[in-house]
């Protein structure tokens, strides 16, 4: 394989990454990827079209993510977020009135396992957040 000088950045290996995410049936997420049917741009196959696309705005501290989870990674689709948006970005985020869980517990200063404890128990998130 063709070596060039960015091989060893991290903005390489977030691409690498990204292609072994929708290839490799060994990577522990595959199969998630694979049944949403969730690729990547075929030009991104190459190197050089992932980083035309995605490198004016990369920081070293971020990391890619898709706007829409349940699109394919393309330029149109992706963005650089910092880990804690990424992590409030899931599906497992529980949000109320277009804010997630965890900000609202911070706001309303609610320890964040007690309200997950009461969702778990069956209260609803405005009794969780004691808002009725």
């Amino acid at each position: 394989m063709f070596k060039h000088w960015q091989y060893k950045t991290k903005l390489y290996k977030v691409w690498c990454w990204m292609k072994s995410r929708c290839d490799d049936k060994n990577h522990i997420r595959y199969y998630i990827y694979w049944w949403k049917w969730i690729t990547y741009d075929s030009k991104w196959k190459t190197w050089e079209w992932f980083y035309e696309d995605m490198w004016a705005d990369y920081k070293e501290w971020l990391t890619l993510e898709r706007k829409k989870w349940n699109k394919n990674y393309c330029k149109s689709n992706c963005k650089w977020a910092t880990y804690k948006e990424q992590a409030r970005n899931t599906t497992r985020t529980i949000l109320y009135k277009w804010k997630c869980l965890k900000d609202w517990c911070l706001e309303l200063d609610i320890n964040y396992s007690t309200a997950t404890t009461r969702i778990s128990r069956g209260k609803s998130i405005e009794q969780t957040l004691e808002l009725i």
